[in-house]
């Protein structure tokens, strides 16, 4: 359980770090607050893609390569869960 819980920080922490990669931009990449790229970050991260916000012409490509890096980390999170679970099994199994 702790291991889930310190993953889903550290996704929460990499969303934090790309909302305010957004608002370090020329024009905020048309975001107008934290709250909004945070929001528009975990869509893009997760790969959910609503659509309600969208990132101005010149960044396009940014959420594109956000996106392709959520695939990338949620797939790792998804190896070290699985690989954390196999260990907790192979300490709770009595040996032949």
């Amino acid at each position: 359980m702790s291991t889930t819980i310190v993953l889903v920080l550290l996704h929460a922490l990499e969303a934090c770090l790309w909302a305010f990669l957004y608002l370090l931009l020329p024009g905020h990449a048309g975001l107008d607050s934290f709250h909004e790229a945070f929001y528009f970050s975990i869509v893009t991260i997760t790969t959910l893609g609503y659509g309600d916000i969208t990132l101005t012409a010149p960044w396009h490509i940014l959420s594109g390569v956000e996106g392709m890096i959520g695939i990338v980390v949620f797939g790792l999170t998804t190896a070290i869960l699985f690989a954390a679970i196999q260990n907790s099994w192979k300490m709770k199994t009595p040996p032949d």
